[in-house]
């Protein structure tokens, strides 16, 4: 890290990032790449806790070794990130090995961390530094950095991450929590691009509930909203890894876009849904009613566009509905 002389010499960097007219993400990148060049700092990054419940946290903003870094999770699990959580700074001047084995293990010798705090006063979030050489005096100086930098990155990281929470509701089906028709567009195409440079698989599930218009008729929207809602879990049993996306698009109607996966894996995994959703009957009064659904397949082979492969996946889905067996893809 850079002696004390050196970051007044780097006081221009340091300046011009606090005052940085950007806001949101933009602020934080411009003041996390400020930071990096004034102390000359290894690494330095800014990051949000996920939730209470868990100890994950979403790097936002993030240099190492002078380059960006793509965004970014990890856990706090005996980490010094965890530290600042408790809402106080954290120094480690050097030997950070000493406490954090796998720290030192990556080369880093020092750390400083600086809670972010909502209006509210919680913790929201943390500046980090890592360094491979020990810190000024103590920290005192990089300590006075970061503070500095502190409260107008805790603003925008709040602004940020009110305005991601205002998308997800926009995005997101409230009975079932999934995402709708609006979250799925995006999402989809961002995949289907990957896929496409990638050159890996990519399948697009179709699925509706069976004789959902008989379930309302006969018991009532609040029953037929219970089987969308098991559904739903069902689905979100099944497909629940970080590259699969389902989304309710419609009443009864369903979509999963399975990325990194081929179509017969899919097709697996929608039967073990089906048969899941079988099993998770609905209690009405003195009885009980088990719900059932049809599914279609498309993969990334067969059509190369959302739209495409959304086709293709309902052809096969009203298929194998015709055809009266309700889990064919095929």
């Amino acid at each position: 890290m850079a002696d004390a002389s050196s970051a007044l010499r780097l006081m221009p960097d340091f300046v011009s990032g606090l005052a940085s007219p950007e806001s949101g993400i933009a602020y934080l990148e411009v003041a996390v790449e400020s930071m990096a060049k004034s102390l000359a700092a290894t690494t330095v990054f800014v990051a949000h806790k996920v939730s209470d419940e868990t100890d994950e946290v979403r790097v936002l903003a993030a240099i190492s070794d002078g380059e960006r870094r793509e965004p970014f999770s990890y856990a706090l699990h005996e980490q010094p990130c965890l530290i600042p959580y408790d809402g106080q700074p954290t120094l480690i001047p050097c030997d950070i090995g000493d406490q954090f084995p796998a720290k030192g293990e990556a080369g880093y010798q020092s750390f400083v961390g600086v809670p972010l705090r909502a209006g509210s006063g919680s913790v929201i979030g943390h500046i980090a530094i890592y360094d491979r050489s020990q810190l000024i005096a103590d920290g005192t100086v990089e300590l006075g950095l970061v503070q500095a930098f502190a409260s107008r990155m805790a603003c925008e990281l709040e602004r940020h991450l009110e305005h991601e929470k205002l998308r997800r509701t926009a995005d997101t089906c409230s009975m079932t929590g999934l995402l709708n028709r609006r979250g799925f567009d995006s999402k989809a195409h961002v995949l289907i691009d990957s896929a496409r440079r990638s050159g890996s698989d990519l399948t697009v599930v179709a699925f509706d509930l069976d004789r959902f218009k008989e379930v309302n008729d006969t018991h009532g929207h609040a029953v037929g909203d219970r089987l969308i809602t098991t559904f739903a879990s069902c689905l979100g049993a099944v497909f629940h890894r970080s590259t699969d996306l389902v989304a309710r698009v419609g009443g009864d109607e369903f979509v999963v876009v399975a990325a990194a996966t081929s179509k017969h894996e899919a097709l697996r995994l929608a039967e073990e849904g089906r048969l899941l959703f079988e099993a998770a009957p609905v209690d009405v009064g003195s009885e009980t009613i088990s719900g059932t659904c049809s599914f279609g397949a498309a993969s990334f082979d067969e059509a190369g566009e959302l739209g495409e492969l959304l086709e293709q996946a309902d052809a096969a889905l009203y298929e194998s509905k015709a055809a009266r067996n309700g889990h064919r893809g095929d």
